[in-house]
C-alpha cells in the first residue's frame, strides 16, 4: 500500500481486506483502486462463453455491482458453456451451475 493510503483501508470491512489482500499488496492497484472496483458497477451484455467467466471473476475481484443482459434462455445443447446461472425468480442473485 502506498503509505497515501493507509487511512482509506479502513473504508474496507475486514472480510474484504482478507479476500483482497494479494490485490491490495500491488503497488499498482493498492486500496484505492480496490474501493474504486467496490464502488464500480458491470453490465455484462450476453452470458455465454465468455459472459459467464467474466462475471465470476469481476465478482471475485470485487466490483461492487453486476448486471446482466441476455434475452436468450438456457438451453441444455450450450449448458457447458453456461458456468454462471441467473435465477429468474429474483434477477438480483446468481448461482453456479451444477
Amino acid at each position: 500500500m502506498n503509505s497515501g493510503e493507509k487511512n482509506d483501508v479502513h473504508d474496507l470491512r475486514n472480510d474484504e481486506i482478507l479476500r483482497y489482500s494479494r490485490q491490495l499488496l500491488l503497488p499498482e492497484f493498492g486500496v484505492k483502486s480496490q474501493r474504486r472496483l467496490k464502488s464500480g458497477s458491470v453490465l455484462i451484455i450476453g452470458c455465454g462463453g465468455l459472459g459467464c467467466p467474466a462475471a465470476i471473476y469481476l465478482s471475485a475481484a470485487g466490483v461492487g455491482t453486476l448486471g446482466k443482459v441476455d434475452t436468450r434462455s438456457l438451453q441444455l445443447k450450450v449448458f457447458s458453456l453456461a458456468v454462471f446461472v441467473w435465477k429468474s425468480s429474483n434477477p438480483y442473485t446468481c448461482t453456479c451451475a451444477p
